[in-house]
């Protein structure tokens, strides 16, 4: 019996090592991404605010989705650290205020993202599907109002953390897998209709996406949709891992594996912060010439 208690003893001892050093391992990836995640997202903000030619409703998304960043970098990653570091030093869970805190924003902050990108792929599929009454149709005030409501239904959504952490997973789970449906849906129809008229080209033929004669800016339109779909893959690549693990242990349990393996990959979502502005810059042409400019000004003022 003795040796059965010390054994156990010193398993318990081992996985708790084992989580403090990926605790510790943790904090030090986030305090580096952040100051990466909340410059490189300022820029972005400022850019589209100071750019005229870039306030436009698929602009505003990506603006959204640029703002959720940010917070992820100046709100979640601060509170993560603080709250780990709170355990790493006393051995004790952080107080429930700042626990709720950490849990109820990164919640927020996840929800808004999902279902940003959710409406971006929305939207290329409508400049697709509207063609010209796109601009008719799909303005800057809906999209607004578009970013507001998925505001709020996050804010609800990681309200219900405090509340009731089965409806939150549940919610989570019908939440993330819709969007995601959706998205590959939208991406999908794209796909389909730019290559049947890559085929046209090559059959030399003339393509029209309604039966209107005037006919959609495909290179421009073609590489816009892979801007986004870029940022989408980023996206959920990041998450991925994250609900895969949460999935696991709500059907099967906690433990110290599970619990590391559930921290690395809420970090590896935070690290999705940092990059996004580095696949900005990279893939969409009127932002890094903005993104210059801002840089630019920034220098010459005093």
């Amino acid at each position: 019996m003795n040796k059965f208690i010390d054994q156990y003893a010193v398993n318990r001892t081992d996985s708790l090592a084992r989580l403090r050093s990926c605790l510790i391992a943790n904090c030090i990836v986030n305090a580096i991404t952040l100051f990466i995640a909340t410059p490189g997202n300022t820029i972005i903000l400022i850019s589209i605010s100071r750019t005229q030619s870039l306030h436009s409703p698929s602009n505003a998304l990506l603006f959204s989705l640029s703002l959720t960043d940010f917070l992820v970098g100046t709100v979640t990653q601060p509170l993560y650290i603080i709250s780990r570091l709170y355990f790493l030093v006393t051995g004790e869970d952080a107080p429930r205020a700042l626990l709720y805190s950490f849990d109820v924003t990164s919640s927020l902050l996840s929800g808004v993202s999902f279902i940003t990108a959710t409406l971006i792929s929305i939207d290329r599929f409508l400049v697709l599907f509207l063609h010209l009454r796109y601009h008719y149709i799909v303005t800057n005030n809906k999209i607004i109002v578009s970013i507001f409501g998925s505001w709020l239904l996050s804010a609800i959504w990681g309200y219900t953390w405090t509340q009731n952490l089965r409806v939150f997973y549940l919610l989570g789970f019908i939440s993330s897998t819709t969007c995601f449906s959706v998205i590959v849906l939208m991406y999908f129809k794209i796909y389909r209709v730019i290559r049947r008229h890559r085929k046209d080209i090559h059959n030399q033929t003339h393509f029209q996406v309604s039966k209107s004669s005037t006919r959609v800016n495909f290179t421009s339109y073609t590489r816009s949709v892979l801007n986004t779909f870029i940022v989408c893959l980023v996206l959920f690549l990041c998450y991925f891992p994250y609900l895969c693990t949460a999935a696991a242990i709500e059907l099967t349990g906690n433990s110290v594996t599970k619990k590391m393996s559930l921290e690395v990959s809420g970090t590896i979502i935070f690290i999705n912060s940092s990059l996004n502005p580095f696949v900005y810059f990279w893939r969409v042409r009127e932002f890094r010439s903005a993104i210059k400019e801002t840089l630019k000004r920034i220098n010459r003022d005093p």
